[in-house]
């Protein structure tokens, strides 16, 4: 997760804040970077500081939707406008929706629906089995994927779960062949 995070921090922000001088009107822009680590504990930590102890105007983060979801409640609580840059978990901005919240990405479900239809109308399958990272985004991603595939009338043998940060995919990929 850290290569995204500096994928959006350098190009992205810093781009961004050296056209407009690291200034909005006449008011000076600092930036405090923290790691999340993407870890949602971390997360909740690391936002308190920013909020209580640095007092910053506003939240950029994170790109771990369990890290996202984490701190939702606290900066929605504080009122802190919160700009969600990557992370896709789909209720942060849809179901449970807030004024101070403002995704700038894709959400969860949203790119994989017209995959299912892909697979069913033009590469013809009608059986499925889909495996992901154990956690909220891929979860919401998948999810509308096996929907959207099952209503088109294809079946989905299995969802397979893998914890994040596996390794060893052997025992998927024996499970997978069978």
């Amino acid at each position: 997760f850290a290569m995204y995070g500096s994928d959006i921090l350098e190009p992205a922000i810093r781009l961004y804040l050296d056209e407009v001088g690291y200034t909005v009107g006449n008011r000076k822009i600092e930036l405090a970077i923290e790691d999340d680590e993407a870890k949602p504990e971390v997360g909740v930590t690391k936002v308190r500081k920013l909020v209580e102890r640095d007092q910053v105007h506003m939240v950029i983060a994170t790109v771990h939707s369990g890290v996202a979801y984490a701190i939702r409640p606290y900066l929605v609580g504080r009122k802190v406008p919160y700009v969600i840059p990557l992370a896709a978990a789909k209720n942060l901005t849809q179901k449970d929706r807030d004024p101070f919240i403002f995704g700038v990405r894709f959400g969860g479900g949203q790119l994989d629906v017209p995959g299912a239809w892909y697979a069913y109308h033009n590469l013809k399958l009608r059986r499925i089995l889909t495996i992901g990272q154990d956690y909220s985004a891929p979860r919401e991603m998948l999810q509308p994927y096996a929907d959207t595939f099952t209503q088109l009338g294809g079946k989905v043998v299995k969802q397979l779960w893998h914890p994040l940060g596996t390794s060893d995919f052997s025992p998927y990929l024996t499970e997978i062949k069978a």
